[in-house]
């Protein structure tokens, strides 16, 4: 009874996350739409500009192209190829579904709001700027990948594999706003859809390896 009442709470809890993500990111479709917060993506996008070394930029550049398309597609398919030789079907058919289901949501939206890039950017970019696909696969891609080692790691050491991933997400982010191809409410709307798209994920995987453990028992 007592880890019904656990596996319940966490679920409630990832539920009301992926909510308020999902919230956030309808308004922020409403607000640049309106173009209620562009003094604010002007303000971030000169504060970041002012860290501009040739280190960072590097580092920057580095991370836009690991989550191109098509880098993301090689990767992906090592993944898929590892869990399936570990007999991880599950975990391999949920990463699939999420990385297809955040394709989807970055096309439709970026189809609708058409959002300039802006200007004077480290590299030139032709599509629409909103919302970022970097941050929203960052979050999607690490955040499971994260989810999926935690249970080969014992609970101690847990918090160093959330520590790892948010940085990581929050590098990828940043990189966005240091290379100047997005503005600060892109990158938000990209991981309020990654984090939205990410614990749904997460909540439809508890789901079955409970069933699976109900029905093995």
């Amino acid at each position: 009874m007592g880890l019904d009442k656990k596996g319940l709470t966490k679920n409630n809890v990832f539920f009301l996350i992926s909510a308020a993500a999902l919230l956030l990111f309808a308004y922020l479709i409403i607000a640049v739409s309106q173009g209620n917060l562009n003094n604010i993506n002007e303000n971030v996008l000169l504060f970041s500009s002012k860290f501009h070394n040739s280190y960072l930029t590097q580092l920057a550049l580095f991370i836009h192209y690991s989550f191109t398309y098509i880098s993301l597609f090689i990767f992906a398919i090592i993944v898929f190829i590892y869990m399936w030789i570990k007999h991880r079907s599950k975990e391999e058919s949920i990463l699939l579904i999420a990385l297809i289901i955040t394709t989807i949501f970055l096309y439709i939206t970026k189809s609708l709001i058409h959002e300039a890039r802006p200007l004077n950017a480290l590299i030139t970019l032709t599509d629409f700027s909103f919302p970022s696909g970097h941050s929203a696969f960052a979050v999607v891609l690490i955040g499971l990948l994260a989810y999926f080692l935690l249970s080969n790691i014992p609970k101690k050491r847990q918090p160093i594999i959330y520590i790892i991933a948010a940085f990581l997400i929050l590098l990828v982010a940043y990189s966005r706003l240091y290379l100047g191809v997005h503005w600060f409410t892109d990158v938000l709307a990209g991981l309020s859809l990654g984090i939205f798209i990410l614990f749904l994920s997460i909540m439809v995987l508890d789901s079955v390896r409970k069933k699976k453990i109900k029905n093995n028992g």
